[in-house]
């Protein structure tokens, strides 16, 4: 998982964590929301575990996850002009 950034302070960020810890609960909710609702996802530095611990495949549509933030942000810009990933929940038969 992505460890605390530069500006997290373990007295006051306690959720902060680093990569052996588990996840914030706060931030899988926000995560499967928006996966939930269809909207873009990016990440890079680890990304793909925090996913992986919230039920959601890495691969699936509107998710954009590699090595470089310029190329995450670049996939990430392409898919909000789409609003929605809609492939990611196919309908009903």
């Amino acid at each position: 998982m992505p460890e605390a950034g530069a500006e997290a302070y373990g007295a006051r960020d306690a959720k902060a964590g680093t990569a052996a810890q588990a996840a914030d609960p706060g931030v899988l909710l926000i995560v499967t929301e928006a996966y939930r609702h269809g909207k873009a996802i990016g990440g890079w530095n680890g990304a793909d575990q925090l996913l992986e611990t919230a039920g959601i495949t890495p691969g699936d549509p509107g998710i954009a996850l590699e090595e470089d933030a310029t190329a995450v942000v670049g996939a990430v810009a392409a898919a909000l002009a789409e609003h929605r990933a809609r492939d990611r929940f196919p309908p009903a038969a």
